[in-house]
């Protein structure tokens, strides 16, 4: 390779990092901000839970908490929240959160999962939640 095409090769690389670097600034891979929910599924080594206590920090203004599979309880103490999810029917545990920034994930605990016998799993060091940020931007129309 000649030095002209060498100087070439790096110039052409460089812009094209330059490129996909600021590509991805305007994609927006941060994620949807402002207000709006937060749709939580708790990942289970398991088939089928029936209720599952979750203990969450952080996040921006958490107001209401709902499931569309169950009955949820929930009772905020300073920057904890407590949620109790119980299913209709056994199944995956899910649940959503109504906050003021969703750029802003809380931190998520799986306190205490019960089978769909009501049954307490005797370990939970399989199981985590996954977070979906959804700003109201995102949310209109769809309803």
């Amino acid at each position: 390779m000649t030095k002209n095409a060498r100087i070439l090769a790096t110039v052409v690389s460089a812009l094209c990092l330059s490129v996909t670097a600021t590509g991805c600034d305007f994609l927006g891979l941060s994620g949807p901000s402002g207000p709006g929910e937060l749709h939580a599924n708790i990942v289970s080594p398991n088939a089928f839970d029936g209720a599952a206590v979750i203990e969450i920090t952080g996040g921006s203004g958490l107001t209401w908490i709902t499931s569309d599979d169950g009955e949820v309880f929930y009772e905020h103490d300073g920057s904890t929240t407590r949620i109790v999810v119980i299913l209709d029917d056994p199944g995956p545990i899910t649940f959503r959160v109504r906050v003021d920034d969703v750029a802003e994930l809380p931190s998520a605990t799986v306190i205490q999962v019960a089978d769909g016998d009501n049954e307490l799993r005797t370990s939970l060091s399989d199981y985590e939640i996954e977070w979906a940020q959804l700003a109201d931007s995102d949310l209109e129309g769809t309803s």
